[in-house]
């Protein structure tokens, strides 16, 4: 009988900043229309927004597979002048929340900044895509 841990918000987030922060990254964030990022991995959905509430604007994650969805929120401060957690957990992951919206926006803004020959092979690239006459090389650009 095989045993399966449970993981960790802690764990889950400190891999998506680790992969996110690759230069060769599969995972391929998008911006939305609204404030925040989102991306598909193995057909899961996930959302990273800022959320606004008494506290202030704190991160979240949102992950999404079909009609089930989990949220990982930044938790709240409890300090009065200064930031303070419940415990080493909450400021781990507050911190590791931090640096995914980092490597998130570095990952989105390299794509953004581009240049214009790049941006031409990226047309020529999703042009042959849609008319099916040969592999992109920028990889999944969207679900499956």
């Amino acid at each position: 009988m095989v045993v399966l841990m449970p993981i960790s918000d802690t764990y889950l987030v400190q891999w998506l900043v680790q992969e996110t922060s690759v230069a060769q990254s599969t995972l391929q964030w998008r911006e939305k229309d609204s404030d925040g990022y989102v991306m598909w991995n193995h057909g899961v959905q996930i959302e990273l927004d800022h959320v606004m509430s008494r506290a202030g604007t704190r991160r979240q994650l949102t992950l999404t597979y079909d009609s089930e969805r989990v949220h990982i929120l930044e938790p709240v401060s409890t300090g009065l002048f200064s930031e303070q957690y419940a415990n080493e957990d909450s400021w781990s992951l507050v911190q590791l929340l931090r640096e995914l919206n980092l490597a998130v926006s570095r990952q989105c803004a390299a794509r953004r900044n581009r240049g214009e020959e790049a941006m031409s092979q990226v047309r020529e690239s999703i042009y042959r895509r849609v008319i099916g006459t040969g592999n992109s090389e920028l990889g999944q650009l969207a679900p499956k």
